[in-house]
């Protein structure tokens, strides 16, 4: 391997060293713990803006309305009180699905060139910023423009989350930590 790689191989002895697989109090024992919960926090807000946003977008542009106001007149509940979704609502959810697309293979390159912790940091700051936007009433197209921009970042923000997860953890508890947050 050394040699394809055109590096000299290490010299000495090679010891086999018994680690264990990774315990879960060690994801948050130091040096870890402030990282973790930094991480933790992120994977929170993620499933906010991911899902949250999710539920609301589709039923935001389906009755075109703007603000939060008017978000709980508009939703239609069967008797067991689940929403049902209109078709116009589904159409709505399948154009944000294929959003995410752009917004995903932008944040790969993106957090290559500048770096992970920054491009987690520019994302969520526009995204949150997109979307107070969203909630003011401006015009119909401005409003559609402004979905677009915020699930672009949302999706961002998932992919780079989501990238630089492992990257932060230790190779030995790596997957319990995925599997924690």
């Amino acid at each position: 391997m050394c040699r394809e790689n055109g590096v000299e191989p290490i010299q000495g002895d090679l010891y086999v060293v018994e680690e264990t697989g990774g315990e879960l109090w060690e994801v948050w024992a130091p040096p870890l713990t402030r990282g973790s919960i930094q991480i933790t926090l992120h994977f929170l807000c993620n499933m906010y803006m991911l899902y949250g946003i999710s539920m609301l977008i589709p039923d935001m542009m389906s009755y075109n309305y703007c603000g939060m106001d008017t978000f709980f007149d508009s939703t239609y509940i069967n008797l067991s009180g689940c929403e049902v979704y209109t078709d116009s609502e589904y159409w709505f959810l399948l154009v944000m699905v294929v959003i995410y697309l752009p917004g995903m293979v932008g944040a790969t390159v993106v957090a290559e060139k500048i770096g992970r912790k920054v491009s987690l940091q520019i994302n969520i700051f526009a995204g949150l910023a997109f979307t107070l936007l969203m909630l003011i009433c401006i015009d119909t197209i401005v409003t559609y423009i402004i979905v677009f921009i915020v699930v672009f970042f949302y999706a961002a923000y998932n992919q780079v989350l989501w990238i630089y997860t492992p990257e932060f953890y230790p190779t030995y508890i790596r997957g319990t930590a995925i599997g924690v947050q």
